[in-house]
């Protein structure tokens, strides 16, 4: 306690955290900081597994840099039967075509569409904010169900009940008690996750999101790019922060980047016969809207997959317009020639570490 009060620090822990059998309580497990107010209250919450040390639950109080919740739409849960209802009474497939018709150029036939189906969105698309607080689901490394939850409360009721008895009898009871929820919440909590492994892996092929995610919360180290030389020609430009590392590679990507000039697409010599008439069928791209993958990410057209899969039978018909106006008049929307490309380090390419400067 002299070397705390001579360094200016704080020790938090003032109950005991350990417990063995019937020996004395005795503090093991410490919690210190340079301020007496970074920890206000302590938790002494029943140990994991068969340790016999408490688990210890406080709230740390820091200095940082708060960014706003983000709003981001739940796509899961929303109503698309009343938007598939609305897009039909609308009757917008035949209003898309008449401007496709006209002198409507790509781009504005595009940005009727996504006008017309961002409206509908923001009306039957909830929306939530983003937390990093943790939940039941997320808080583990497999989510729980009610009856284990209920399991390992009753659990840390009993190890408090265990915690507070007095005389040697209501410890040796309440130990006894505190045992036997500690090992039936432990294999509740294992069979859980044996179940939840077992889903992801059934589940891999279709939706891979679960099975990285998981497989990640698993790995003990991660692999980051190391410092980058701006000039690899000058020892002292060494960047260590993750927005100059970021600039580095980006400079490099573009570097062998090709860059497609405006105007007419260049003519294709090698091909012996020509299409004079290609016609899309809407059919064909109802097929190919249904079997859109609705796991992807959102692209820089700020279309939700799910949206274009549940909406597939209204979206059909005039998307089917959009493709075959693009094909008649050789251009795209500008959404379509963008996309958000982010350049993903591979340990050991030697030949690309050397180009950016890459210190190993």
């Amino acid at each position: 306690m002299r070397t705390l009060q001579d360094s200016f620090l704080f020790q938090h822990v003032t109950e005991p955290t350990r417990r063995r059998g019937n020996d004395e309580p005795s503090i093991l497990d410490l919690i210190i900081t340079d301020e007496d107010t970074q920890v206000l209250e302590i938790i002494y919450d029943s140990p994991l597994g068969k340790s016999d040390h408490s688990t210890l639950i406080f709230d740390f109080n820091c200095y940082m840099d708060q960014k706003p919740a983000l709003e981001l739409y739940n796509y899961h849960k929303g109503d698309y039967e009343s938007m598939r209802k609305e897009l039909t009474e609308s009757e917008w497939a035949s209003q898309i075509e008449s401007s496709a018709s006209s002198s409507h150029s790509i781009e504005e036939l595009w940005s009727d569409i996504k006008s017309k189906l961002n409206y509908p969105r923001d009306k039957y698309v909830p929306k939530m904010k983003s937390s990093k607080n943790p939940h039941w689901s997320n808080k583990g490394s497999v989510p729980l169900d009610e009856k284990t939850r209920a399991m390992i409360k009753e659990k840390d009721k009993l190890f408090k009940k265990w915690m507070k008895a007095n005389s040697d009898d209501e410890k040796s009871v309440a130990r006894s008690q505190f045992v036997r929820a500690r090992n039936k919440a432990k294999s509740m909590i294992r069979n859980a996750k044996k179940s939840y492994e077992r889903y992801i892996a059934n589940n891999a092929k279709l939706n891979a999101k679960p099975f990285w995610a998981y497989t990640r919360r698993k790995m003990n180290t991660t692999t980051n790019v190391s410092a980058l030389l701006e000039d690899v020609n000058d020892s002292t430009s060494i960047k260590f922060s993750a927005k100059e590392k970021a600039e580095i590679l980006q400079k490099q990507f573009l570097s062998v980047f090709t860059d497609e000039p405006d105007g007419d697409l260049p003519t294709v010599t090698q091909a012996n016969a020509s299409i004079s008439n290609l016609v899309l069928m809407e059919e064909d791209v109802k097929d190919m809207l249904l079997k859109v993958n609705v796991n992807k990410s959102v692209g820089p057209d700020d279309l939700h997959p799910m949206l274009l899969k549940e909406l597939a039978e209204c979206l059909a018909a005039p998307i089917t317009v959009l493709f075959n106006s693009s094909l008649e008049k050789g251009t795209l929307p500008d959404d379509w020639k963008m996309g958000r490309i982010i350049p993903i380090y591979k340990k050991g390419s030697k030949k690309i570490a050397e180009n950016i400067g890459l210190l190993v």
